[in-house]
């Protein structure tokens, strides 16, 4: 009997070293470095594709970059980012000499948009989303706006802390997420007369929008948006950037009672391009009115949010 007992307190104590051990390296042990071959790119300073990066970026970069009480994307505390995952700053990427993207090449800033992944190699799971199926001429037009100097990207000089992970954010980082890969093959534009084709690569790829209206940051799939787990069904958990208040992101099915299934196009333009219920009542952040969308993106949106499988998913909806 006491043999057993020697053995078994052997066993548990190999497995406990065995438990501190993983835990001091999940702690202190350097993040994962990625190499990536970066693409040879250099981006026209083409008007045309600077007034689209700038109008993506309305949707996308000026949400986390911009300050609270400026214009340009000088960086800012991401109080919305999940706390269990660490402490997130969105950097100052304006056209500063000191901006984070200071020294960036083209091809650089491609593998940075499509992977999430830095050019000394870093990546960290959270608010920074990857875009791999970004059309070719949409991450051209996001980097030629980043190119500029003026409007929001007019310099700033504003330096920030770099994000710091919690426990759970370095095991994440390490061990249960990689950063998505970078595509080997160009990507075309959409077709935009096909309204079902453009208004899936609206909503899954260029704005983005299946990433809040899923269940879960931690289970979407940039590469295969359609796979996420409760794609558009939303009760994703997001946070109100200046209340601090918990907030689930809606049902975008055409569920009758739980989704937007009674909804009209007309109210569904309404409600993303300019932050207004069909009830009357403002839409609460961190959802914002898209003015800069077009009533046609709308539209396709909307089509393509009729072919998407129903969710019988009733969000909370509770009022801050």
């Amino acid at each position: 009997m006491k043999k057993v007992l020697r053995i078994v307190l052997y066993v548990l104590g190999v497995v406990a070293l065995l438990v501190l051990a993983f835990g001091l390296w999940v702690q202190f042990s350097p993040l994962p470095a990625y190499s990536v071959a970066v693409p040879d790119l250099e981006v026209p300073a083409d008007s045309a594709l600077i007034a689209e990066g700038a109008r993506m970026a309305e949707l996308h970069c000026v949400h986390c970059h911009a300050s609270h009480n400026g214009r340009q994307v000088s960086g800012r505390r991401l109080t919305e980012a999940p706390p269990d995952l660490g402490t997130f700053w969105a950097p100052n990427i304006t056209s500063h000499p000191g901006s984070r993207l200071a020294g960036y090449t083209d091809g650089e800033l491609a593998v940075l948009l499509r992977t999430g992944i830095q050019r000394d190699g870093r990546w960290l799971p959270g608010p920074m989303p990857a875009m791999p199926l970004l059309s070719d001429r949409d991450l051209h037009a996001l980097i030629a706006w980043l190119r500029t100097s003026e409007g929001r990207m007019a310099p700033v000089e504003a330096e920030h802390p770099r994000s710091q992970l919690t426990f759970l954010g370095k095991l994440v980082a390490k061990v249960l997420a990689r950063p998505v890969a970078m595509p080997s093959d160009p990507i075309p534009e959409p077709d935009t007369t096909d309204p079902v084709a453009w208004g899936y690569y609206l909503a899954a790829a260029k704005y983005d929008c299946y990433n809040c209206h899923s269940a879960d940051f931690a289970t979407n799939l940039p590469a295969q948006p359609e796979a996420s787990a409760g794609y558009f069904g939303g009760g994703n958990k997001l946070i109100n950037p200046m209340t601090g208040k918990v907030i689930y992101s809606a049902n975008l099915t055409m569920h009758p009672e739980h989704g937007i299934g009674a909804w009209t196009r007309a109210q569904f333009a309404q409600a993303v391009r300019f932050g207004q219920h069909p009830d009357g009542r403002s839409m609460r952040l961190p959802m914002r009115p898209y003015t800069v969308m077009t009533e046609a993106e709308a539209e396709a949106i909307w089509a393509y949010l009729q072919t998407v499988p129903v969710q019988d998913n009733e969000v909370d909806r509770t009022l801050d």
